[in-house]
């Protein structure tokens, strides 16, 4: 059987190649192919020792211990598993999104955003706050559970105030969510989508 946590890291690695950074970032970029993905953990934030518990109607329960996995925090995706909080900053250039930063990282410019996805008895949600003073539009996909180490999908998601929070919720038990990019634009502002 292949290793779970090596085909989700291909995965998150292919989907963040598909769009390059528009700007220097202290985030280590995932591997390149030649290079092994423990040798990658070696210098990045990889996360180790990850527990996901989940439930799902027809399925049963799931649970999976991952030795490693991708930092939560890359400057093209921000992805967070179920059971996780997550916090990372939104930085722009000229009004358009740049990339993500973690925290550390982050500039009183940039939207510090924090992320939480846990599974009640109604399903799953994603609770979203924003502790900056700008609105923000994120676009979402999710993996649910029956589609493990598949492509992930996109999801609607409503604009999160400024210096408040938001929440989206999904009747299915969801694996991860990958927050690929936020929009400032006043465009976006009132469009749950």
């Amino acid at each position: 059987m292949r290793n779970p946590a090596m085909i989700l890291a291909a995965l998150l690695w292919i989907a963040g190649c598909a769009r390059q950074p528009t700007h220097a970032s202290a985030t280590p970029v995932a591997p390149p192919a030649q290079e092994d993905f423990r040798t990658f953990c070696t210098h990045a934030a990889c996360q180790r020792d990850v527990d996901i518990d989940l439930i799902q109607a027809g399925l049963g329960e799931y649970h999976h211990h991952f030795e490693l996995l991708p930092p939560s925090v890359q400057p093209e995706v921000v992805t967070v598993y179920a059971g996780q909080k997550v916090k990372a900053a939104a930085t722009f250039k000229d009004g358009k999104f740049a990339g993500w930063v973690a925290p550390a990282a982050a500039t009183a410019d940039d939207v510090m955003l924090s992320f939480d996805l846990q599974q009640a008895s109604s399903g799953m949600m994603l609770d979203v706050h924003n502790d900056s003073q700008r609105m923000v539009k994120l676009s979402l996909f999710k993996v649910d559970l029956r589609a493990v180490g598949g492509e992930p999908q996109y999801t609607s998601s409503c604009p999160v105030m400024a210096g408040a929070g938001d929440f989206e919720t999904w009747p299915e038990a969801v694996f991860e969510i990958d927050v690929r990019s936020a929009d400032l634009s006043p465009s976006a502002a009132g469009a749950c989508n």
